[in-house]
């Protein structure tokens, strides 16, 4: 249950993303064996009206006619929950929206956009030919599979042509992608789905939708104005592809792609004609840190603090002893439990037991005084003091080391042998840093950065970033490129900064060395200027070289209490 949700046969885990006006999409865990995940969208209206049956109906139908299709989401089961709310279960697309990727990473390359418009241009007319319209085709409604694949979502508002052509302009398409006929509410075609890859193309390129400008969205009254004219052309992207997303993205209907398999054909084409990527960089060199002995066990601390240990266990059994000479064994025997429960129930974290546990030994120690007084005042009151001293003793050890608590901790989650949490990544600039024996790593599930990296008392935050091709001065509030002001860049670095803050959140930056550093993909030279001390920008080659010296300063031990921390704020997995 999330949010006071219940759907059958699942478990809500989290919510992932708004899936515009229409619905919410979560993770959803199955209950039955065998247990998969999946995305659950459910629908914020409830189907209380026909038209909204309708629609739900429509969805469901046109989902039914596309099962199969590697580049369609796959619907697993359909219903209504309790409220009136329908719901869907769809396959999980781990690799998120193109709509994540140009924001996390920014524009794509135009062989990359080439490629990925010619599938979804084949993907739509497979759906054309089958007489269903998407009518809402934008990045946040393409998904990337396991396998970095495609996949085409969110069929909430088709048309199918057979029946229903009646709902065109209901406003529950996206103005940013939508066509300019929609906005005059004529209906929708196979046209109207062309305009919206071919927007969607425009964007995954120059990080916008058409007629947007930098650091404004302008109004759907402005969007139909502007769209009067053809977009403005993308610096960087060759003629040939950019004359076919033009032609897309024509004001007329006539005068765009027939079908949706012409699109796709004139795609392929194109990323034929393009010129050659420029040279990159040098590959990442293999990581060699000379004082590192990767065969070095590690060692996890804090440790069991000995000697306070020893302390308390050597006092509770002289204390004992002793004070057997003044009452039964049996009372003795039992303030030796109670002493001994207050360092484990300290150690383990629970402060309160320990506590109770220290006021329930004192006060067995004050019976045995007073029973003994008369006979011995100066042991009875001696021993009182000794056996407090003791309880101190074993409850200090347990405050300051948390041991048993973070052994428990360290054993059942495999730290000493296990190195990665969540996704675990394939790139070498990552994988070349397990040289270190006590490095950690997590796919960050929480915050603004895609890694941690743990290491000692350290913590590497890392992102990722594209830039293509230009010359880039970065200083420590903004990114130049080619001599002007670049918008994308410095959000980059902005964003990279908020990296941070989950570590300020969950308490982790106490006492330990932290830094984010945002690694760039660009076959230009990066010039940085005055950077502060928690952020580095660096070439993807570089990054290796640069982390693994600074976390190398601690490379053979785990800090148990840093990882306990860290821990939650990775992807499960």
């Amino acid at each position: 249950m999330q949010g006071g949700l219940t759907v059958p046969g699942y478990t809500l885990v989290r919510r992932l993303d708004d899936s515009g006006a229409q619905a919410t999409v979560h993770l959803g865990r199955s209950i039955l064996p065998p247990h998969h995940e999946a995305a659950i969208k459910i629908y914020h209206s409830s189907l209380r009206t026909g038209r909204d049956r309708q629609r739900f109906q429509r969805e469901v139908e046109a989902m039914q006619r596309l099962a199969g299709d590697p580049h369609i989401i796959d619907v697993y089961e359909t219903g209504v929950l309790d409220n009136g709310q329908a719901y869907l279960a769809m396959r999980l697309c781990s690799g998120g929206s193109l709509a994540t990727l140009v924001t996390e990473n920014g524009p794509l390359s135009p062989a990359a956009v080439a490629s990925l418009g010619e599938t979804i241009a084949e993907t739509l007319g497979r759906a054309h030919r089958m007489g269903v319209l998407h009518r809402d085709v934008k990045p946040h409604n393409i998904l990337l599979g396991d396998d970095g694949s495609p996949v085409l979502a969110d069929f909430g508002i088709v048309a199918l042509q057979q029946h229903d052509l009646a709902m065109t302009a209901t406003g529950r398409w996206t103005a940013s992608y939508a066509a300019p006929e929609l906005f005059r509410d004529e209906p929708a075609t196979v046209r109207s789905d062309v305009y919206g890859l071919g927007a969607t193309l425009y964007a995954l390129l120059s990080g916008r939708p058409p007629h947007h400008d930098r650091f404004r969205n302008p109004s759907p009254a402005e969007l139909l104005t502007r769209r009067s004219s053809s977009p403005e052309r993308i610096d960087g992207v060759p003629d040939g592809l950019m004359n076919v997303l033009l032609r897309a993205l024509s004001p007329e209907p006539t005068e765009r792609f027939a079908t949706a398999g012409a699109f796709a054909a004139a795609l392929r084409e194109s990323g034929k004609a393009q010129p050659p990527p420029p040279p990159r960089p040098d590959p990442v060199k293999v990581l060699h840190l000379p004082d590192v002995d990767p065969r070095r066990p590690v060692t996890m601390r804090p440790g069991i603090q000995p000697g306070l240990l020893a302390t308390a266990a050597i006092g509770t059994a002289i204390v004992g002893l002793l004070g057997m000479q003044l009452a039964s064994p049996s009372l003795m025997f039992c303030w030796m439990a109670l002493t001994v429960l207050v360092g484990l129930t300290s150690a383990v974290g629970g402060r309160v037991l320990g506590f109770l546990a220290f006021a329930a030994g004192m006060s067995l120690a004050f019976v045995v005084a007073v029973r003994t007084y008369d006979e011995s005042p100066l042991g009875s009151l001696g021993w009182v003091l000794a056996a407090c001293l003791v309880g101190i003793t074993a409850g200090a050890w347990g405050h300051s080391t948390a041991a048993v608590r973070l052994r428990w901790f360290a054993w059942r989650k495999r730290l000493k042998r296990r190195r990665w949490w969540g996704q675990a990544s394939t790139r070498a600039e990552l994988t070349s840093l397990e040289v270190l024996p006590a490095a950690r790593f997590l796919r960050m599930a929480e915050g603004t950065c895609h890694y941690a990296v743990v290491c000692g008392e350290a913590v590497a935050l890392v992102r990722w970033a594209s830039w293509s091709q230009g010359r880039y001065i970065v200083t420590d509030e903004e990114v130049r490129r080619d001599g002007g002001e670049w918008g994308q860049g410095s959000n980059e670095l902005a964003r990279a900064r908020r990296g941070l803050a989950v570590l300020h959140e969950s308490e982790v930056d106490a006492g330990i060395r932290r830094r984010v550093f945002l690694a760039v993909d660009t076959p230009s030279a990066l010039r940085c200027r005055e950077l502060r001390g928690d952020l580095t920008v660096c070439h993807t080659r570089e990054l290796a070289e640069t982390l693994g010296k600074w976390l190398a300063q601690d490379p053979y031990h785990l800090d148990l209490e840093l990882l306990a921390l860290m821990l939650p704020l990775a992807e499960k997995g």
